[in-house]
């Protein structure tokens, strides 16, 4: 295998930086949509309720689902911004294609099942009635491990929505692209709660920029560790 890229990791957010300008209206449009679908959503759960039993239940779940297809939809307007290349707050719908849905729910299905042994093993400490001290430590060491998993799968939905490739092999290439890189990844990510951080400092005014900040260094930490994960 060949040696891997090293994600720089402040030349990637000040090149994420650099490509705010010109991308705000786009970002909050998109963000505004999904906000104003959720509030109708959530409106017509309240109405529903009085309406017939378990109504708020059933818009809820509705709601929950549009919402993670509109989220991956952010994902692939942030990945073209990452290539230079045109983006619209309707980018936010190009996932709901038939054949997306199918992959992203079978995506999110893997990603449960990849984090159920954890969860599973949670369970299993706490039902045999283990030490404080012991769930303590197994809980760190669990919670250790979901977030190397989490990491490491983090560039799955990019690459299923731009090289349209299936479930597993998305995993794979998210694997194959942040070898070596978990903790630039994590002191990347890190940084970047830092800069949220400041933008509540600044009473929520700077996530005019902060916000389309963060959703722009996904794109570029895509772009610049997919030369790990070249196309076959």
């Amino acid at each position: 295998m060949s040696t891997a890229y090293h994600l720089p990791v402040w030349d990637t957010i000040t090149a994420a930086w650099e490509k705010v300008y010109g991308s705000k209206a786009s970002f909050w449009g998109a963000t505004l949509h999904i906000i104003l679908i959720g509030m109708a959503f959530g409106l017509l759960g309240a109405i529903c309720q009085y309406v017939f039993s378990g109504g708020e239940s059933v818009i809820h779940f509705i709601s929950s689902f549009i919402n993670f297809f509109l989220q991956m939809g952010i994902i692939y307007m942030v990945i073209r911004r990452a290539h230079d290349l045109p983006i619209s707050y309707k980018d936010i719908f190009f996932p709901f294609r038939l054949d997306l849905i199918i992959k992203l729910i079978g995506l999110y299905i893997l990603k449960i099942l990849i984090m159920l042994p954890f969860i599973l093993v949670m369970v299993i400490t706490i039902a045999t009635g283990a030490s404080k001290g012991t769930l303590v430590v197994i809980n760190a060491l669990l919670a250790l491990a979901a977030l190397y998993l989490f990491v490491r799968l983090t560039l799955a939905a990019g690459y299923l929505l731009d090289r349209s490739v299936g479930p597993w092999q998305s995993i794979v290439l998210s694997f194959n692209a942040t070898r070596s890189n978990f903790w630039r990844l994590f002191a990347t990510f890190f940084i970047l709660g830092l800069i949220y951080v400041l933008g509540i400092i600044t009473l929520f005014i700077g996530f005019i920029w902060i916000m389309p900040l963060g959703f722009i260094l996904y794109g570029l930490i895509y772009k610049r560790l997919s030369v790990n994960a070249p196309v076959a």
